[in-house]
């Protein structure tokens, strides 16, 4: 008999690797030759590339053509992987185990290339470059969905208001929104959050620290949103757009209250008189009529103000300057409401009382002639 040893697969099971063992067909027990094992052959040829196998059952010998390339499965995800080197750094995502720690922020990671990519965050490199508007990124991830925001790409459609995302993690964040879900809280202010990085980015603000600057002015923030929203000032970028008029803005909130001009709606209402208001800031300074509240303070005469122009107005009267020029006479005023005041002087137009012959400059100087000379007029205008 000749030593030519055709390698065969036997369906016997070991049980430690829960793999099949390739063996040469004298060994396996229902064809021994000789009563020698020939695994070495096996081996031998195994390595040289023959391809020939027998699947040998109790009953019959079938003969098959081996894998050209072996695979690997997962036992808990069924997931199959070329070499067993890549299923080992798979079920790393299983067992949960984060052996890779950053030496800066401490923050702990299951692979070492995922670490390798974290640590780029840490430093200044932006090595993804935007094309288009040539902004730059530290992760190519980042700029991928960047340029979606160019190509206008909005695949992830929200089932409760239809509106369409850029992302699955944008569209997950607004379907939160909805649901109101505030898992983390900050254990200063006990304020909640809809995500665990929100909470780490708003501790900061209990602290002066801003570590965040801006990459073209240096002005520092508390947190890299801030900052980012900061630099569209300086890139010029407005990647928010009205679907209406076309219309652009640097940010999100900008839009918002945009729309408000072509819908009528004034969502802010006033908690005393319920008057309604497009925007926040504008509700919360007209509240201060109600509540009597003045938090804007001269520091040369503590007179205090319910607005921050008001008492910019105000600032203007312990100074002996006078920036503001009439452009016919050339006389200087303190602020454009006055000069705006002065201008009738040059004007020929002339308001008249309605009661009397009495001719003046101004409308305003009408009104203060009906109250001393026409007051029981008053209520019938």
């Amino acid at each position: 008999m000749k030593k030519e040893n055709i390698l065969q697969v036997c369906k016997e099971t070991d049980t430690d690797k829960g793999q099949e063992r390739i063996h040469s067909k004298s060994d396996c027990s229902n064809n021994e030759v000789n009563g020698t094992s020939n695994l070495a052959a096996a081996s031998s040829q195994e390595r040289l590339g023959i391809s020939n196998v027998c699947k040998e059952t109790d009953d019959s010998n079938v003969t098959d053509q081996v894998r050209s390339k072996e695979t690997f499965q997962c036992d808990i995800c069924f997931k199959t992987f070329a070499h067993k080197c890549t299923i080992k750094s798979h079920m790393v995502v299983h067992c949960g185990r984060k052996t890779f720690k950053c030496g800066i922020c401490n923050k702990r990671f299951k692979r070492k290339s995922s670490l390798k990519t974290h640590m780029i965050v840490h430093s200044d490199e932006r090595p993804h470059k935007c094309d288009i508007c040539e902004k730059t990124f530290k992760l190519k991830y980042t700029l991928d969905k960047h340029l979606s925001i160019h190509r206008g790409e909005k695949f992830h459609k929200c089932d409760i208001c239809e509106k369409r995302h850029n992302s699955a993690s944008n569209l997950k964040k607004h379907l939160m929104m909805h649901a109101d879900i505030r898992r983390f809280a900050c254990d200063i202010c006990h304020k909640r959050f809809r995500e665990k990085k929100d909470v780490a980015a708003h501790k900061i603000t209990h602290t002066k620290e801003k570590p965040f600057p801006c990459r073209f002015c240096g002005k520092r923030f508390n947190s890299p949103a801030s900052a980012e929203k900061h630099e569209r000032i300086h890139t010029g970028e407005k990647r928010f757009k009205c679907d209406v008029c076309e219309r652009s803005f640097t940010q999100s909130g900008g839009l918002k209250n945009h729309m408000t001009l072509h819908t009528g709606e004034k969502p802010f209402k006033c908690d005393n008189c319920g008057k309604g208001f497009r925007y926040q800031s504008d509700m919360k300074k007209h509240s201060r009529i109600h509540t009597g509240e003045k938090p804007f303070e001269c520091k040369i005469c503590k007179k205090r103000f319910a607005h921050p122009s008001s008492l910019r107005s105000h600032a203007s009267s312990h100074s002996d300057e006078r920036p503001h020029p009439c452009s016919v006479c050339g006389k200087g005023f303190k602020s454009t409401s006055n000069l705006a005041n002065h201008y009738p002087v040059h004007s020929k137009r002339r308001f008249k009382c309605d009661y009397c012959d009495k001719v003046y400059k101004r409308t305003m100087q009408v009104k203060n002639h009906m109250k001393k000379h026409h007051p029981d007029k008053i209520d019938t205008k």
